[in-house]
């Protein structure tokens, strides 16, 4: 199959993720912290984990919906997933501001260098749909897949998994500033996944180093 229905599936999706970032954090505040600088340079972990989230999040909507409609699929979109290897981080400029005040330098840092970060992030996305869709149509998969990537394009849903996650990084990150406790949240199938995620990731941020990669590409 071609890959106009690939990119307009990877194009929607991200241009969900960079909406819902603008509008959530535009209701936030900054923490009170007495290191604005130390706490803009402890960003990086959050936004590499939430890069690697919403990457994970959109290649892992298409396996889902092709494995609900064959299982046996699973392993060669596996595999072809596998086959793809992260991109070198290219040398970019700094970002532009996110927010028009000076009075959320935190926030604004955090907009503006996620923002950038998912930019580069949907051309991995979009590499990995690729690879996926090429096992597919070898495997005469291609109507199929066509089908699923248009439902998944037009879904209004399709940002909540990132938008969730993005709001309990925020919660975890500040607290981890702040050097108060984790958050406690609900025990509910909604929170569980990012619960493990975000608990995770604030114990090797006080103590030792952010998660995996390919720990968080498998919550995804």
């Amino acid at each position: 199959m071609s890959h106009e229905a690939t990119d307009r599936y990877i194009e929607s999706i991200f241009t969900r993720y960079q909406s819902e970032l603008r509008t959530h954090l535009s209701a936030l505040d900054d923490p009170a912290v007495e290191d604005v600088g130390r706490a803009c340079r402890r960003l990086a972990c959050m936004i590499e984990t939430l890069t690697a989230f919403a990457t994970g999040h959109a290649v892992g909507r298409v396996a889902l919906a092709m494995r609900r409609i064959d299982a046996t699929l699973a392993g060669p979109m596996a595999d072809a997933i596998a086959a793809v290897h992260p991109p070198a981080m290219p040398r970019v400029l700094p970002p532009p501001r996110f927010f028009a005040d000076d009075k959320r330098p935190i926030l604004d840092t955090l907009g503006g260098l996620l923002h950038q970060r998912l930019a580069l992030a949907a051309r991995h996305a979009r590499e990995l749909v690729r690879a996926i869709a090429s096992t597919l149509t070898r495997l005469g998969q291609a109507a199929a897949l066509g089908r699923a990537l248009l439902l998944l394009a037009e879904d209004p849903t399709a940002a909540f998994g990132f938008l969730d996650q993005l709001a309990l990084g925020w919660t975890f990150y500040v607290a981890v500033v702040t050097d108060t406790a984790d958050p406690e949240l609900p025990d509910e199938p909604r929170w569980q996944r990012g619960r493990a995620l975000w608990s995770t990731w604030s114990h090797r941020i006080r103590g030792t180093k952010a998660p995996s990669r390919e720990f968080i590409l498998r919550v995804a």
